[in-house]
């Protein structure tokens, strides 16, 4: 990252530039004068993607399709879509969606869906699908799940919110899960096996040995419970 780029990555950002507030003001500001300051901030922030050196973060349409997005979204914004009876729109579009979704992943007339807010909320869901379905269907009273020390980090937030004990796996050299190190586990009540990244995934066939494994230990094998098919670049960094 160059140097001007450095001041984006602060715990206190902006707070040299804009007035920082700790409470609501007894005067409210300009509607221009908080247009602007955002309008400043958000430029600043595409400014990266837009030179083309982000890999990921942000699902790239360009910015006129970002407009007709901000148009949608401002037919809705206004709405509480808990109230189902007043904006039947929501019950449409949600189910469409997982339609849509299910269709693509080859889904069939069982197949069920609900549309989630963000990363975290998409991996604690099937974490809890998976954790009810192995107590219910084997008798696992204190489910265990595998995944790579590389593993986005709301796999454990939701380890902790579920009650579900997190095993993490280390690496090979190759950057794949070391699943001669998972072989090595004692029989365990692992409910799951995640063998996906958040910084680079793989395909389930990169997770060699994957579906013996999870055999022994009766776990599901998921390439990543939010991303079922995916390849890692090599360039790749295994932080979390």
């Amino acid at each position: 990252m160059a140097e001007d780029d450095a001041a984006l990555i602060d715990f206190y950002p902006y707070r040299d530039r804009f007035k920082t507030y700790h409470r609501l003001e007894p005067q409210g500001r300009e509607r221009q004068s908080i247009l602007d300051e955002l309008a400043a901030m958000a430029g600043e922030e595409d400014r990266i993607a837009d030179l083309g050196r982000v890999s990921g973060s942000i699902y790239h349409g360009g910015h006129d399709h970002y407009a007709f997005l901000t148009e949608a979204f401002r037919l809705f914004a206004h709405s509480n879509v808990l109230q189902r009876d007043m904006y039947p729109s929501a019950t449409k579009l949600e189910a469409e969606i997982v339609a849509m979704t299910s269709s693509m992943l080859h889904g069939d007339a069982g197949t069920c869906g609900v549309v989630t807010f963000g990363g975290t909320e998409s991996l604690i869901n099937p974490m809890l699908a998976y954790r009810d379905r192995a107590r219910k269907e084997k008798g696992i009273a204190e489910p265990e799940v595998i995944i790579p020390v590389t593993a986005h980090v709301a796999l454990e937030k939701a380890g902790h919110l579920l009650g579900i004990k997190v095993l993490r796996a280390p690496l090979a050299g190759d950057w794949r899960v070391d699943v001669e190190w998972v072989r090595r586990l004692p029989r365990s009540r692992s409910s799951v096996a995640s063998g996906c990244t958040w910084t680079h995934a793989w395909e389930v066939s990169s997770f060699p040995g994957a579906k013996s494994s999870a055999t022994r230990f009766r776990a599901s094998t998921s390439a990543s419970p939010a991303s079922p098919r995916c390849r890692p670049t090599p360039t790749s960094t295994a932080s979390r």
